[in-house]
Formats: C-alpha cells, structure tokens, sequence
C-alpha cells in the first residue's frame, strides 16, 4: 500500500490496496496516524507485532478494514534542489510476511524495501506532478464552462442563481449550496431559490452577521469550517429548518465591481473528502468573481 501525501488538506491519499484500484480514494489524517508519524519524522516503522504494539491504533490506523499482525512503514523521498534535507511524498506499507517467506520481516526486508524506493521515488514524484497539471487544466476548462453557463442564464435571475449553486458544487465537489443575496433595505441575506429541501420560512432571511453567512457578509472574507457543529457563528436554524445535516461549510462572499458584498455563497459538506480544502478556497475566490459579474449583468446588482 502507498499512501500520497497530500499537502494542501494534511492528509494521506489511498488509491490502491493490495494491487487492486480502489473505486473511491480514501483519507488518514496526517496527525492522528502512525503513516503520519513516519512522514512527519522521515523513519522507518518496523511492527513485528501489531497487537502488543502501543503505535499502532486501530482506530485510526486500519485501512480498508484489514487487520495485519505485523508492518513496515517507510518514506518514500526524493531530494529537492537547493535542500539538504530530502522531502516525503508519500509512504509505502506493508504487511504482514507470509509463513512461506519466514512469517516475520527482519532487517534485510527493510533494506531491500529502502533499495526498491529509492529507485522508484522519482518516477512516483514525476508521476504526482503530471496529476497535478492535469488537476489544473481540469479546473481551468471547468471554469470556462462555468462561466459560458453562468452568462447564459443572465435573463431569469432565478435560473441564474440554481446555475451559481451547481456549478459551486460542481468546482468542489459539494453536497449542497445555498446563495444568498443582500437586502440593503432590511440589512439581512435572503435566500429565495434553493438546493434541495426547502425552509418552512421561504424566502429565507438571516441578519447581516448572524452565522456564517451572515458573518461572511459582514466581513467580505471567506470562511473554511472543518466541523460545522463545533463552530460558534453556525446557524443550526437552517438544518432544523430543513432535516438537512451540515458536517463542514465553505462560504464566500459575491461582490459587485466596487468590491461591495452583495451576496453570499455557502457550500456545505465535501463530497470524497473530510472538509474543503486550500485550493477548494481558491477556485471559490475565482469563481465568485464571475458570480458578481453574471449578477451584474442580470441586473440583480
């Protein structure tokens, strides 16, 4: 098993177990891990009995529901120019030695494992580069279709908005969102198209700084929550409004082309992932650029 260092969410990234592609990539955070360890201090892990050892947790530590008796765990590194160090792109596992082979894996097993990454580390690294570029170019087209979707529905402001909230979630790979548009006259956000269940209350109002919208209105800035229930400003109102269950929330504001916060956009619960990301907050930014100027145009603003 490899697991790929994921920079942006601190996280390691499973593709593949036991040689077979997983359908859905799964997540282990960086922190709470022994693979997190060995990335973080950049040293082998050599388990000869699971069960009796204290850095193992099974909580948090069984992949793919396998529980294995015995493991190595070890950097897969690569140097970078103008460092001493070498960096740790990911971490290679295994499992397990078969009674065939001695049942137990000894020093020799880690040498050879450390010869074949070695050799291996900079096809891996080349190999994660190449994704990433591609990742981008798949951003960059999605924005551009994003934007010819955006600006063809700028005559029916109610198409226009149920086209803002599916091409958010379509960019970060959301569950549900929900946009607001600024009421100067009431000073509150107010919701009148939605994603999914509809609030009892419809339109929807939220004062200017209450929740995370409303705080997100006030302030112009975006706001990242990794757990929604233990953020103070969450406005569990609408979940009750509506049986819909929020795990993290992604909210941004849309302003007009003097920079004024005329509406709000929140995205809720990341699909294939633990909360939204760093680069999930960048296309956000972006995208609500083109949000403000479809609005704009639609005569919204």
């Amino acid at each position: 098993m490899v697991l790929i260092v994921d920079e942006v969410t601190n996280e390691l990234i499973c593709q593949t177990f036991d040689d077979v592609a997983l359908d859905t990539p799964f997540t282990l955070p960086m922190a709470e891990t022994l693979y997190g360890r060995c990335v973080e201090s950049g040293q082998n892990i050599l388990i000869d009995n699971v069960a009796e050892d204290m850095r193992y947790n099974p909580a948090v530590d069984t992949v793919n529901n396998y529980e294995p008796s015995s493991m190595i765990c070890m950097p897969v590194q690569v140097q970078r120019e103008g460092h001493s160090a070498p960096k740790t792109i990911a971490v290679a596992v295994v499992f397990d030695k078969t009674v065939e082979k001695g049942g137990k894996f000894t020093s020799r097993d880690v040498e050879n494992m450390g010869f074949v990454l070695r050799f291996s580390s900079t096809l891996l690294a080349n190999t994660l580069a190449y994704q990433r570029e591609m990742l981008l170019r798949k951003h960059n087209v999605a924005l551009l279709e994003m934007a010819r979707n955006l600006f063809s529905s700028v005559s029916d402001q109610d198409k226009l908005l149920r086209a803002v909230m599916n091409e958010a979630k379509k960019l970060t790979n959301a569950e549900r969102c929900s946009v607001f548009l600024l009421d100067l006259q009431g000073h509150e956000l107010v919701a009148s198209v939605f994603d999914g269940a509809v609030p009892a209350q419809s339109p929807f109002r939220i004062a200017v700084g209450q929740g995370i919208a409303g705080f997100v209105a006030k302030t112009g800035e975006i706001v990242n929550i990794k757990n929604a229930y233990k953020h103070p400003k969450f406005f569990k109102e609408i979940d009750m409004s509506t049986g819909f269950h929020t795990r993290n929330i992604l909210c941004f504001p849309i302003k007009n082309n003097t920079g004024d916060v005329v509406g709000v956009a929140e995205l809720c619960n990341k699909v294939g992932g633990n909360f939204f990301t760093k680069y999930d907050q960048e296309l956000a930014a972006t995208f609500s650029v083109y949000c403000g100027i479809s609005l704009y145009h639609a005569g919204t603003l």
